[in-house]
């Protein structure tokens, strides 16, 4: 069963669960209930199928689930509600880390830790034999876990939040593994500024990574909890609705005026290397920068407060 389907049904299970005190017997029907449905879903699955149509009709066939729930005689709990308490809210819909994602985290941090020493060896010069004393390798070896961390707990659901979707973890972890090789290299130029090509590979490595945050962070979705945006609502002293959000034109506008802006910093930043030198190349950057706070700020936080875009 794809990951969509199992978010389908969490999504599902978590809202019809949401005003059941969370017993021993509630847990246990919840869990019951899980398991016929993610069955169902891939044996509809197996028959050809489109994915989202089979966790649909599944739960369709389901019935009414409180119904079901009712039967064990369990009373709607008041602590649920927005008023009731927060911390009663988040025990109930506690979700314990999968040990497999645990083992996994681990496992990576201390690849990163590897990673991070061969990249000071390599730029103060005390490794160098083998081949891991070369920039490249070097820097991927930190890279490359930390952008695997970065993928694998996104996709993970946590109490609060819904796992994201397997292609926007995979934009976020290749984001991270471009911006920590980038600096990773660059950083190399230090001890080994014979060899421009660090520099010159490092920096738009770096500006392709921030033109991919921007992009993720401009289209990115609200993916909280339905008990969260309940107690978030609640509490909240109703604040400006999020622009890119409720005005996805806006979100797309800005991604492309970030991809032009950066484009044209990486250019300005060629163009002046060859002719002027490193020494001041860097300004082009700077200069971008700069122009990317502003364009946030004018786009995402409007002054009027309207819905129009500034610029």
């Amino acid at each position: 069963m794809t990951r969509y389907d199992t978010s389908t049904i969490h999504r599902y299970l978590d809202g019809v669960f949401a005003d059941v005190p969370l017993t021993p017997d509630v847990q246990d029907l919840k869990e019951e209930i899980r398991g016929n449905l993610s069955a169902r879903v891939a044996e509809l699955e197996a028959t050809g199928m489109e994915a989202g149509a089979a966790s649909r009709k599944a739960i369709k066939e389901l019935g009414d689930v409180r119904e079901i729930i009712a039967q064990l005689g369990v009373e709607k709990d008041a602590t649920s509600s927005p008023r009731g308490s927060t911390l009663a809210a988040y025990e109930r819909n506690k979700v314990r880390p999968r040990p497999g994602f645990v083992v996994r985290t681990v496992v990576l941090s201390l690849a990163a830790a590897f990673g991070a020493v061969v990249v000071v060896l390599a730029i103060v010069g005390v490794w160098d034999t083998g081949w891991l004393s070369e920039a490249g390798p070097a820097a991927c070896t930190l890279a490359l876990p930390i952008g695997l961390l970065v993928w694998d707990a996104l996709r993970q659901e946590t109490t609060s939040s819904h796992p994201l979707p397997g292609w926007r973890a995979a934009g976020y972890g290749l984001a991270t593994v471009l911006c920590v090789g980038g600096l990773a290299l660059a950083s190399q130029f230090i001890t080994q500024s014979s060899h421009d090509w660090l520099l010159m590979t490092g920096v738009p490595l770096v500006v392709v990574a921030i033109v991919l945050y921007s992009y993720l962070g401009a289209t990115q979705t609200n993916h909280k909890k339905a008990w969260v945006r309940e107690e978030t609502a609640e509490w909240a002293y109703h604040p400006a609705p999020p622009r890119f959000e409720n005005d996805p034109a806006a979100a797309a506008r800005f991604g492309l005026y970030s991809g032009v802006l950066w484009i044209s910093a990486v250019v300005a930043f060629v163009v002046l290397s060859i002719t002027i030198g490193f020494a001041w190349s860097w300004v082009a950057f700077l200069g971008a920068l700069l122009t990317q706070l502003v364009l946030v700020a004018r786009m995402a936080f409007p002054a009027d407060g309207s819905t129009k875009d500034a610029p």
